[in-house]
């Protein structure tokens, strides 16, 4: 890609960069799928974030990490 301004990209530059967007966020996606599989045989942890109602397990904390680092990893200016 000739410029890296985003007002300027072509149809098919743009294309290609939502695919790659697309194709990083499903390989991350996939990953944690099988994170929370090999979690779901496991005895859960359960937090609380701001109240009662407001729970979160260490299955969604590893995996919330796991997704942004991925994405910073391949998306640094991001």
């Amino acid at each position: 890609m000739a410029d890296s301004n985003p007002a300027k990209k072509t149809r098919s530059e743009t294309d290609a960069v939502l695919d790659d967007y697309f194709q990083t966020a499903l390989a991350a996606a996939r990953e944690a799928g099988v994170v929370i599989r090999e979690a779901y045989k496991l005895e859960k942890r359960v937090l609380l974030k701001s109240s009662a109602a407001d729970l979160v397990t260490e299955t969604d904390q590893r995996v919330e990490k796991m997704i942004i680092s991925r994405l910073k990893d391949k998306y640094p200016s991001h």
